[in-house]
């Protein structure tokens, strides 16, 4: 778990090709719910994250409100990833982000067709 006020500041974080899988994406997803107010740039790109990994992102991507950049590239997400992702996006008001990177994941047109 995250503790402190380290990470209030924060404004852009790059973790990109670390390979942190579903642990790491779970760590990350309590910044973004716990402790950051200001984060909007969040690179994520090429870390071994699947279906689970995605799915703690997806529900800190819920309430989230500064957020503005996601890059989840390179990843293995899915289908199901993928429509999670965009359903809790889409099912935020009050969400900030403008920009989602999923190039190089492993979604198929389904996963297309459910983003739109």
């Amino acid at each position: 778990m995250v503790k402190g006020n380290v990470l209030k500041s924060l404004e852009s974080l790059d973790l990109s090709q670390n390979c942190f899988r579903a642990a790491g994406a779970k760590i990350i997803a309590e910044v973004i719910l716990k402790n950051n107010t200001t984060l909007k740039h969040l690179n994520i790109y090429s870390n071994l994250i699947e279906v689970e990994g995605c799915g703690f992102i997806c529900s800190a991507l819920e309430t989230n409100t500064t957020l503005e950049f996601l890059d989840i590239g390179k990843n293995k997400i899915r289908n199901k990833g993928v429509t999670q992702l965009f359903h809790s996006v889409c099912g935020n008001q009050n969400s900030a982000l403008t920009t989602i990177g999923t190039r190089k994941n492993t979604f198929d047109d389904k996963g297309i067709h459910n983003i739109i």
